[in-house]
């Protein structure tokens, strides 16, 4: 599940462990957590959003991957050219 606008995630009702992953702005993973077991509270004060998925074994992001999320702004020229007329 992709979660934009989000930094701060939480545990507390679920029922199994979640692997999660924040991201920042431009869609580049900057932290990962696996197995976050229940009533956990999780905060990343850099992050614009959060991926997270029943915990599982195999393949999961690592820092530095990009990911695109809806709501999440691409960096690069395109990026700072729309910035400057906003």
């Amino acid at each position: 599940m992709a979660l934009p606008r989000c930094r701060d995630v939480h545990t507390l009702t679920m029922r199994h462990p979640l692997d999660i992953a924040f991201v920042d702005r431009a869609g580049r993973v900057i932290e990962v957590h696996r197995l976050v077991l229940p009533g956990t509270r999780l905060r990343s004060d850099r992050a614009f959003g959060a991926i997270e998925r029943f915990a599982r074994p195999g393949p999961w992001f690592m820092r530095g991957d990009s990911v695109e999320i809806p709501g999440c702004k691409r960096s690069g020229p395109r990026w700072a050219a729309e910035r400057r007329w906003r």
